[in-house]
């Protein structure tokens, strides 16, 4: 940040006042370099980074095919964003270029030195967000402000407000995630000192992304352009990029974007070669929030669905708390009330899917080790509970298989088949309004012996017919 305000502060340049970026940031909820998502976070999140860009001859003057000098021969940009979900359906972002450019040949606007780009401000609203199975979409409207805040004549910004509105449509399917927008992007006409001319455009933009490990790894091919159709402008080009690249978190709150890309035609802003390096900083509100619905009965609730992004936005289902608000000790996962085994973190899920994520096998290991430790405990049932997204059937059969994998996985760790039981109840028993609430597992002690029970089963495996590990031993 220190940086990043030195650079601010040395913001000079010569040039012309527009501004020619082809790759702009996004840093709202799923969303690619150069290209946002169209889905919502948990109210409250905020996210913060730094898109820094290289880009190669981003403005190169031709006479016919002929090139006749660069107006920008390089340019390292930085661009800082920072994006807030404020309800499930709208958010808010702004954003601010810094960029140092050198290289520029002997032309009457080359640019070279730092400069400070134009401040961008906008809104996003989610109008439509359809859910099956195994996907999920989303359809926003999003529209930004730019003020006139850039160095003059450095190619980095203009002498008025411009702005942009448009719609933008993502899908989610599996491990694929699929993003697509177009904007109008309306500017007074802009006339440059080497007869160049911009006006009014129309952009779009695109990117698919496949998710090697949900949450943790992705690839992803995304691609940006742009129509001039003021009738005042004389560029007659028609800008398109391409870029590759990969999006990586090392840790939940920190995300990492790799990328390069080139020009794919000729224009403004289109440039021989692009790296792209990101750093994302994600705070989203903690899941052990205590909601108190009635003076008698606390629970633990989530406020919205999509507190884990990246690029996978994961299910989250959670245990209700008990009647008190826990206190907990360090590195303790699990422990065993009169009525229910209580954790302290929410089982994750793979959105639409009984596919637990890692980080939640930790949390599984715990109550299999509670379980181990009151051999008194006879028996468990495992109780899906799900929203009201999709239909009846759909929302029954999603709570038993994810009762049912939790289940396995409590007898994979080493806990007797004969001790569980799982029942589903879909979306009919919902606990709140708010649909993350709702979609939870509930670990029920049904059954308890008088003292320490002696006969303990010893059942193999159901399904594999392999004798069951000691508890934590089997991963």
């Amino acid at each position: 940040m220190l940086v990043s305000l030195v650079w601010i502060a040395l913001a000079r340049a010569a040039g012309s006042s527009a501004d020619i970026e082809l790759v702009n940031p996004s840093f709202g909820q799923g969303a690619l370099p150069g290209v946002d998502g169209s889905w919502a976070g948990l109210p409250g999140s905020v996210r913060a980074g730094m898109l820094a860009q290289y880009a190669m001859d981003p403005l190169v003057y031709r006479e016919g095919d002929v090139e006749i000098g660069a107006a920008v021969g390089a340019r390292l940009t930085g661009q800082l964003g920072v994006s807030w979900d404020i309800s499930r359906r709208v958010g808010a972002y702004a954003f601010l270029p810094v960029a140092t450019q050198w290289g520029a040949a002997d032309v009457q606007s080359a640019a070279v030195g730092t400069g400070l780009g134009d401040l961008g401000a906008g809104l996003k609203v989610i109008v439509f967000a359809p859910r099956g199975p195994h996907w999920d979409a989303g359809l926003a409207l999003r529209g930004d402000v730019r003020l006139p805040s850039g160095t003059a004549n450095a190619w980095l910004g203009e002498d008025a407000l411009r702005g942009s509105f448009g719609p933008g449509f993502s899908v989610s399917v599996g491990r694929l995630d699929v993003l697509t927008g177009v904007a109008v992007n309306g500017r007074r006409v802009v006339q440059t000192a080497d007869d160049l001319t911009f006006g009014a455009e129309l952009s779009a933009d695109a990117g698919v992304r496949v998710k090697v490990i949900p949450a943790r790894f992705s690839v992803y091919v995304a691609a940006v352009g742009r129509m001039g159709v003021s009738p005042d402008a004389n560029t007659g080009s028609m800008p398109a990029e391409a870029l590759l690249g990969v999006q990586w978190s090392p840790v939940d709150a920190l995300s990492i974007d790799i990328g390069a890309g080139r020009g794919l035609t000729a224009g403004y802003g289109s440039d021989r070669f692009r790296g792209v390096l990101g750093l994302t900083y994600r705070h989203v509100p903690s899941a052990d929030v205590l909601v108190e619905a009635d003076p008698e009965r606390r629970r633990l609730v989530l406020p919205d669905d999509d507190l884990f992004e990246a690029a996978d936005k994961p299910d989250v289902v959670v245990a209700p708390a008990p009647s008190a608000e826990p206190t907990w000790e360090r590195g303790e996962l699990a422990r065993v009330e009169k009525t229910q085994i209580v954790i302290r973190d929410p089982i994750q899920f793979e959105k639409a899917t009984a596919v637990i994520l890692p980080s939640s096998r930790p949390m599984l290991d715990a109550i299999a080790q509670r379980l181990t430790e009151h051999a008194e405990i006879l028996q468990v049932v495992i109780e899906g509970h799900s929203s009201e997204e999709g239909d009846f059937a759909f929302n029954y059969d999603l709570s038993m298989i994810r009762a049912t994998a939790v289940c396995k996985a409590l007898v994979e760790a080493g806990v007797d088949a004969q001790r569980l039981s799982i029942r589903g109840l879909g979306e009919v028993v919902p606990v709140s309004g708010d649909a993350a609430a709702n979609r939870r597992v509930v670990f029920h002690i049904v059954e308890r012996a008088q003292g320490v029970p002696t006969g303990v089963p010893t059942t193999p495996v159901p399904w594999t017919g392999a004798q069951r590990a000691a508890p934590g031993g089997n991963k």
